[in-house]
Parts: C-alpha cells; sequence; structure tokens
C-alpha cells in the first residue's frame, strides 16, 4: 500500500485548525501518538490499524490518501495467471493419480 502522506498530513492539520486543537489534542483524539502525526509529515510508513485510526477520525473514504502505482494492474493480472497456471498444474496431476 502507497500512502499519499502530503495530502493526509494536509489533512490531518486542516481539521485540527478547524477544530482548533494541537497536534497533541488531535492525536489523543485519534487515539494515536503526537509523533505518529510527525512520522506521517516525513512520510515514515503507518501501520494499518493506525491508518484506520486517522482516516476514521477524518472521516474520509479509506481509498483517498491511498496512490495507485501504474503497474498494479498489470502485476494483478501477471498473478492472477501464475495463480491459474498452478492451479491447473494441481489439477492435473490431481486427475493423473486417480487414474492410476
Amino acid at each position: 500500500m502507497i500512502v499519499n502522506y502530503k495530502l493526509l498530513h494536509t489533512d490531518i492539520i486542516k481539521k485540527l485548525n478547524s477544530l482548533k486543537l494541537s497536534q497533541r489534542s488531535g492525536a489523543k483524539q485519534m487515539g494515536v501518538s503526537r509523533s505518529t502525526i510527525n512520522r506521517i509529515y516525513n512520510a515514515k510508513p503507518l501501520l494499518l490499524e493506525t491508518y484506520l485510526l486517522i482516516t476514521d477520525w477524518l472521516h474520509k473514504d479509506l481509498e483517498k490518501y491511498i496512490i495507485r502505482h501504474k503497474r498494479a494492474s498489470y502485476i494483478q493480472k501477471r498473478l492472477d495467471e501464475a495463480s491459474k497456471i498452478s492451479d491447473d498444474y494441481i489439477l492435473h496431476k490431481w486427475v493423473k493419480n486417480k487414474k492410476n
């Protein structure tokens, strides 16, 4: 998962300003530490649980901050093809063993 940390941080700061909250108070409301906001500013990876807490506090869709990689659909297609080949091979082996 690739997160748009700049947009996420901007939305956090906008909401904090609209509520007239400090980063420490806002972090407490989110259920995260103040250093988490700093990590977002510095584009450091987040735990999924932390990401969910923050997007819930922002009342934003989970996918708003996800960057879609241009190759993601290509990679998924290749994974699906590899899975099908593997499934076909397993089925072939199973049928062959049943015949013996």
